[in-house]
This record gives structure tokens, C-alpha cells and sequence, in this order.
């Protein structure tokens, strides 16, 4: 998976919180035209075609990225991810 701009980040957060278009283009100063574009170019460097996937698939490699140090790989001890 490609890896996305802080702007594409910022939108994808802004979905996940429920956010719609029109909503994102108001608070990031932009038009609505043009968040739709920018939330295209997140399903085209995902390679996945609907919101839900995108938002699934960004928050599983945030996930990884955040937690994997804190996974124990001994046997004996057992770790639960929050």
C-alpha cells in the first residue's frame, strides 16, 4: 500500500469520525470537488474501491505500525492488545 500524505490521513480520520463531504471541505477550506477527488486518490494508493475498506485497511496498518513493538513473542507471557 502506498503511503498516504498527512492531507489524505487527515481526511481519512475526518471519514472515520463520520464526517461527510461537505463537512470536510468546510473545516479543511477546500471544496467539496475537491475532497472527493483527494478521497479518490486514498481508494486508488489503497487499491481498495469502497469507504469502508479504505478505512479498515488504514487503521489495521496503523494498528501494526503502533503496536507491533509491543507484542510479546514469548510463549509463557500472554499480551492483549487494548
Amino acid at each position: 500500500m502506498e503511503q498516504l500524505t498527512e492531507r489524505e490521513k487527515l481526511i481519512t480520520q475526518m471519514i472515520a469520525s463520520g464526517n461527510s463531504v461537505k463537512e470536510i471541505a468546510d473545516k479543511v477550506c477546500r471544496s467539496e470537488h475537491t475532497i472527493t477527488k483527494q478521497i479518490q486518490v486514498i481508494y486508488d494508493k489503497t487499491g481498495i474501491a469502497r469507504r469502508l475498506n479504505a478505512l479498515a485497511a488504514y487503521y489495521y496498518q496503523l494498528l501494526i505500525s503502533k503496536e507491533f513493538d509491543k507484542v510479546s513473542l514469548n510463549p509463557n507471557q500472554q499480551t492483549f492488545l487494548a
